[in-house]
This record gives C-alpha cells, sequence and structure tokens, in this order.
C-alpha cells in the first residue's frame, strides 16, 4: 500500500500540468521506501523455505524439542515497524532493532553489483539535490539570454523524462524491489497449512525466473526430501 502511494504521486506528478519537484520527492520516497521493505522483509522467504519442515511440526503440534526463535528474522520484522531515529537519551535503552540506518546501509543491504548499487547512489544523490535548494534543483527554472540570467518557466515534463532516461533501470529496480520481495513471501505462505495466512489470488503468480525464489524451491524441496 505504501509502494502503491509513492507510485501514485510520481505518476500524478508527470500528469498534466507536470510538477517535476513533486515527482523527485515522490520518487525519492518511493526509493527510500522499496531499500526499506528489501531490507526487513527480504529475510522472510529464506527463512520460512529453510525451516519450512520445523514449521510444519510446529502448526502440526508435532514439534519434538521446546521450538526455536528466528532472532534475526524478528529483529528485522520490527525494525520494519518500529525503526527511527533515535535521540542519543534514547540509545542505551532502546534495542538496535528499533534504530533506523543511514540510506546507504539500506542501499548496500541490496546485495547489488557494484555499478548497479553506485547507480543508486547517483539516482539518490540527485533526488535529494532536486529536492533541497541547490543549484541542481534551481538551475530548471533559469533562462540565460546573452549573459543575463533570470527567472523563466520550467519545462517539467522534459525534466521529468530526462531524469528516468537516465535512471530508467535502477528506476525499474526500485518498482519491483519492495513489491516482488512482498510478493514472493506471501506466496511462499501457502507452503503452509495455515489457513489464516493462505491466499488463493497469489498461487497463480509466476516467480520461476527470480534467483531468490529459485533458490528457495530448491531449499524447500531439499527439507521435504529429508
Amino acid at each position: 500500500m505504501r509502494h502503491q502511494k509513492w507510485q501514485a504521486a510520481c505518476v500524478r506528478a508527470f500528469a498534466t500540468p507536470a510538477n517535476f519537484l513533486a515527482f523527485a520527492a515522490g520518487l525519492r520516497g518511493l526509493l527510500e521506501s522499496a531499500q526499506d521493505a528489501h531490507y526487513s522483509l527480504g529475510a522472510v522467504l529464506p527463512t520460512l523455505a529453510g525451516n519450512r519442515s520445523q514449521i510444519e511440526s510446529a502448526l502440526a503440534g508435532k514439534l519434538q524439542d521446546k521450538g526455536y526463535v528466528s532472532g534475526e528474522l524478528e529483529d528485522r520484522l520490527i525494525h520494519f515497524i518500529y525503526a527511527r531515529k533515535v535521540a542519543k537519551t534514547e540509545r542505551e535503552m532502546s534495542p538496535d532493532s528499533h534504530m533506523a540506518l543511514e540510506p546507504k546501509d539500506y542501499r548496500n543491504a541490496i546485495g547489488l553489483p557494484e555499478d548497479k548499487r553506485e547507480m543508486y547512489r547517483q539516482l539518490y544523490d540527485d533526488l535529494c539535490g532536486i529536492c533541497h535548494p541547490t543549484a541542481f534543483s534551481l538551475i530548471a527554472g533559469w533562462r540565460n539570454e546573452n549573459g543575463v540570467v533570470g527567472i523563466g518557466q520550467c519545462d517539467d515534463s522534459s525534466q521529468i523524462l530526462t531524469l528516468c532516461q537516465k535512471y530508467g533501470a535502477t528506476i525499474s529496480s526500485a518498482l519491483s524491489l519492495s513489491v516482488t520481495t512482498s510478493a514472493m513471501n506471501l506466496k511462499a505462505l501457502n507452503w503452509f497449512s495455515l489457513p489464516e495466512t493462505k491466499c488463493a489470488d497469489v498461487a497463480h503468480w509466476n516467480f520461476d525466473d527470480i534467483p531468490a525464489w529459485k533458490k528457495a524451491q530448491a531449499a524447500v524441496s531439499s527439507k521435504m526430501v529429508h
């Protein structure tokens, strides 16, 4: 839902009359939201796959030992809900899972190759430069006639298109980052005999070309064989 609202903000900002600043703000929000979501939710699929047999035993009331806790996964999910900028006076009383990370930390956690991670960084820096009153954002509204600089009309649509053409692959990756991760997690819940978490609508969604899903499926098959 959050992703959809950020994306809708970008679409509306491109509609006539286009608003370049609003588009940049919406895309910056989408980029950060996608990275945050992947950081916290990316661990769900491999954890469910790697522990499927134990989870099934627990659901059936047949778990032999006292149970187990996936501490890292719980911390990530807690982080997704409660992470914030913690004041210095609160740090000693706040668990690490409650402390928001820097944008670069969420970006690095995606596990992208260096060149693609660099494009994420450049896009984020450009969006920050547009949202803040810097020369980068102000120059779009300048005009230069015979050496005289004055205020002119910004062609917002062209500015948006130029930005999207420059970072097309990165924006496309961000658009799918949180949605695809969340969708795969939702489909993975169908593995378990728990009616409350089953979703028939996602059963036909095909993720066979996504490496993370193929790896999870292989782990599930291995666990079920043993």
